[in-house]
């Protein structure tokens, strides 16, 4: 088995040799029919360059233009397939031990020809289809790449559906509350902290993205305790540290955020930064 698997392979250098060897049997025919049909290529290229200028002068497409066009394919065609099968034909002669003659090269094989023409035009179909599929990629992305343009932005105008009246009416306030985390990251908080860090850069996009829009967009940074029902529970002295103005209070926040709500859009705020006087930095 391994035997017939390495005979069936293909030696790239001996298949040169082989190849060699086959066109030093009959050089004169290989080289003499690959001239022929060299030149009778060449006719047919001038008739379609000749089309070509025709059309090209203003004669249009007139009964002589595509006359030669037609004459053109058709003779190119031809002598493709007959140049093709030809020279298969004198190579397979030759690599199996016989001389080519020049009429066994010239021979035309009509089955043959339309064999190589068939798998031509499926070819050409498939790389059409190709080129087709490309084109329609191209059409569907073309309007769908700038409503995308960037991953916040998409975001800014699809997750927050507020956004999207703000711009119809070109106007509106966008408040995120972000933490220090935002910032800064901490020991044992790198979920909290990446998740606040992605917030902070969303607040920055929809900032430069929505601000040519009249949207004043913030983030505001939150560090500390707020007077909650959560934090009264989990607060060691909350009472104490209450009425010392350790923990944030509510109304006051909400002060700041009507004030950034105000603000002139000469001197808008972006990122804002809130914390009871007694917390550290």
């Amino acid at each position: 088995m391994s035997d017939i698997t390495e005979s069936s392979r293909l030696h790239v250098l001996q298949a040169i040799e082989d190849g060699w060897s086959g066109f030093c049997k009959a050089p004169l025919p290989f080289v003499l029919f690959t001239l022929l049909s060299g030149a009778l290529g060449l006719i047919f290229q001038a008739m379609s360059h000749a089309a070509a200028i025709r059309s090209s002068a203003g004669s249009g497409f007139d009964p002589g233009t595509v006359l030669l066009m037609i004459v053109s394919v058709i003779g190119s065609t031809v002598i493709s397939l007959w140049a093709v099968t030809g020279l298969i034909r004198g190579a397979w002669k030759a690599l199996s031990g016989h001389k080519p003659s020049f009429g066994d090269l010239t021979h035309w094989d009509g089955q043959a020809a339309g064999r190589l023409f068939i798998n031509q035009l499926v070819l050409a179909v498939v790389l059409a289809i190709i080129l087709f599929i490309a084109i329609a990629i191209d059409h569907v992305a073309t309007p769908v790449v700038p409503m995308a343009r960037t991953f916040f932005g998409a975001l800014a105008l699809a997750c927050i559906p507020s956004a999207r009246r703000m711009v119809e009416r070109q106007s509106g306030t966008i408040i995120f509350t972000g933490a220090t985390a935002s910032i800064r990251g901490g020991s044992g908080f790198s979920a909290f902290s990446g998740a606040k860090g992605a917030l902070r850069m969303l607040a920055q996009s929809m900032a430069r993205e929505l601000g040519p829009k009249n949207i004043h967009v913030a983030h505001v940074i939150i560090d500390g305790g707020i007077d909650t029902a959560f934090i009264r529970g989990i607060h060691p002295d909350f009472e104490a540290a209450k009425a010392a103005d350790a923990v944030l209070s509510p109304d006051a926040i909400a002060l700041q955020y009507v004030a950034l709500h105000k603000q002139h859009r000469s001197a808008w705020t972006h990122e804002m930064d809130l914390r009871p006087w007694t917390e550290n930095f």
